[in-house]
C-alpha cells in the first residue's frame, strides 16, 4: 500500500467505553482526548501506525503511548516529533534512539537519559 493509500482509505473505528479503536488495534481515549469527535480525528491522523494508544499525528509507529508526531517508532511513551526511536519516554525531536528518557534532539543515543542535543 503506497503512502498516499494509507492516507486516503477509510478506517472503521469502534467505540468499546471509554476507547475508540481503528481496524489497526490503535486506542484514543473519549477522556484524554476530551471528546468523541476529538479522539477520532487522533486515530484518523494516524498512518500506518498499529496497536498505539492515545497518540496523534504519527506514522508507522508500533505499541506506542501519548506520543505526537513521531514517525517509525515503536514502544514509546509521551515522546513527540522523534524518528525511529525505541522504549523511549517522553523524548522530543530524538532519532533512532533507545530507551531513553526526557531526551531532546538526541541522534543513536543508547539509554541516555535527560541529555540534550546529544549527537550520537
Amino acid at each position: 500500500m503506497t503512502d498516499e493509500e494509507k492516507r486516503t482509505r477509510f478506517m472503521e473505528i469502534k467505540k468499546d467505553g471509554d476507547w475508540l479503536i481503528d481496524e489497526n488495534e490503535n486506542r484514543a481515549s473519549i477522556k484524554h482526548f476530551g471528546s468523541e469527535d476529538a479522539a477520532r480525528q487522533a486515530l484518523e491522523s494516524l498512518v500506518g501506525c498499529v496497536g498505539c494508544w492515545n497518540c496523534s499525528d504519527c506514522e508507522d509507529c508500533e505499541d506506542c503511548s501519548g506520543c505526537v508526531g513521531c514517525v517509525r517508532c515503536s514502544r514509546c511513551r509521551d515522546c513527540a516529533d522523534c524518528f525511529k526511536c525505541t522504549g523511549c519516554n517522553g523524548c522530543d525531536k530524538c532519532s533512532s534512539c533507545t530507551n531513553c528518557s526526557g531526551c531532546a534532539r538526541c541522534a543513536g543515543i543508547d539509554g541516555g537519559d535527560g541529555c540534550r542535543d546529544e549527537i550520537g
